[in-house]
């Protein structure tokens, strides 16, 4: 599902803008957001599996020590600086918190991920010995 309404959100990205308004520098800016939102729609769906597995697993400080660091430390700490800094490139304005956002939460679903099949391959490991 995340990667339909991702895609449906890229190919339409100018027809929902262009609902809104007709000025031509607020619908590039906005589409070149909705690109960012499409990007966050299939990580936000990888991360939130991800989660919802190890949390039946029964795994949920991991899953809260890796989101705290990804979404607060690297998604709004990177956002900032790619927004309004130098450091890394150009000053990017609102699309450096939206790079951000999707730099930090694409580490947490891959952490996540990673973090899940290492718990079911430990998991298959108990299992075999048990039998």
């Amino acid at each position: 599902m995340g990667m339909l309404l991702a895609a449906i959100t890229y190919v339409f990205r100018f027809q929902w803008v262009e609902l809104y308004t007709t000025d031509s520098e607020v619908i590039q800016l906005a589409a070149i957001l909705l690109v960012y939102a499409a990007l966050y729609q299939t990580q936000d769906a990888l991360q939130s599996v991800g989660a919802g597995i190890l949390r039946g697993m029964g795994k949920t400080s991991y899953t809260m020590f890796v989101t705290f660091i990804c979404y607060w430390g690297i998604g709004l700490g990177e956002g900032y600086l790619l927004a309004f800094t130098d450091w890394i490139t150009s000053p990017m304005g609102v699309q450096g918190f939206w790079l951000g956002i999707v730099l930090g939460l694409s580490l947490a679903a891959i952490l996540l991920m990673l973090r899940v099949w290492q718990q079911s391959q430990l998991s298959l490991i108990q299992w075999e010995q048990k039998k």
